[in-house]
């Protein structure tokens, strides 16, 4: 069964990504959505005679990340969609928190690619201190934001104002008096920040050629490698992604930390990562060559985007 990617390294990122595309503007105003998915062709499985090894805690850097957004870009979006909305919003007369985008995500160089975890733990220091925790989990971090107040039935209709048709407001509507922009407050953000839509095809290949890659015959042999290295350890697993789905709770235990340290050494004995890397890397490139139009508009976008809100975030933080 082809396993999914697995979780990003802290939560707090992955709630920058769910809420970016409400404050970043995900509709336009008409209740239609800005991400429009694109159909992927079908590639060649590669072949590769000459494989690297790979004994390092994190994976190279692959081909699609020149495309993909990096958390602090992300987050930088984000702040100054707050920004702006807050602005909007305080013309109305509400006082707009929105999420809290901490100096942590703005500075991070992750990105969805997940390069630390995509292939399950492979470093062994993580392995001896953490198991399979997450880093943050262990040092006791927290795992969210603070919680925000509710937004009130007059506050949310004008922030999303006629964009979502549930919201009952209709185009030039006003509220005491002023009109309502398009979209509401976060439509208005999302003009001024210049954001256009993406068609998502970096992100659809980071996950497609992930999926793809377990298909392929190299791949599925060197994950029978490493079953069969786990086994003599005493260890059941088929792919090394199974580990992940165990969720431990609980103190880190001596136990859990012995199967990390067992895993993460018999990806190194029989080169897992160097032959994954290999094979997914060479779909991302015929993927890429197939899409690359596509994607160099995405990432041109996507740069206008993050120099605005760059701008934006300077003259707006306080």
């Amino acid at each position: 069964m082809t396993k999914r990617l697995s979780s990003r390294t802290t939560v707090g990122f992955f709630s920058l990504t769910l809420v970016l595309p409400v404050l970043a503007g995900c509709s336009n105003g008409n209740g239609q959505s800005h991400a429009q998915s694109t159909s992927m062709p079908t590639v060649d499985q590669p072949t590769p005679t000459d494989i690297p090894q790979v004994r390092s805690d994190e994976i190279p850097q692959f081909p699609i990340e020149s495309y993909m957004h990096k958390y602090s870009d992300e987050a930088q979006v984000i702040l100054a969609s707050k920004i702006l909305i807050h602005q909007c919003m305080q013309r109305f007369g509400f006082d707009y928190a929105g999420p809290n985008v901490t100096a942590t995500a703005l500075a991070s160089q992750d990105s969805d690619i997940n390069r630390e975890r995509r292939y399950g733990i492979i470093s062994p220091r993580v392995a001896e201190t953490h198991g399979y925790r997450l880093v943050e989990e262990t040092r006791g971090a927290g795992t969210s934001a603070p919680p925000h107040k509710p937004m009130s039935d007059a506050e949310n209709k004008i922030f999303i104002g006629d964009g979502d048709p549930s919201s009952g407001v209709k185009k030039g509507a006003r509220y005491d008096g002023r009109p309502i922009p398009e979209g509401g407050c976060s439509g208005e953000a999302s003009r001024t920040l210049g954001r256009k839509e993406s068609s998502r095809t970096a992100e659809q290949i980071n996950n497609i050629s992930f999926a793809r890659s377990q298909e392929n015959g190299l791949v599925k042999k060197v994950f029978a490698s490493w079953a069969a290295c786990m086994r003599d350890s005493g260890y059941n697993f088929k792919s090394p992604m199974d580990p992940l789905a165990i969720s431990p709770k609980g103190e880190l235990s001596s136990s859990e930390i012995t199967m990390a340290k067992t895993d993460v050494a018999c990806k190194r004995k029989v080169n897992l990562v160097g032959t994954w890397f290999t094979v997914e890397s060479g779909i991302q490139k015929q993927l890429i060559a197939k899409k690359e139009e596509v994607l160099a508009q995405d990432k041109k976008d996507f740069d206008s985007l993050l120099k605005e809100a760059t701008r934006v975030g300077a003259n707006g933080a306080s």
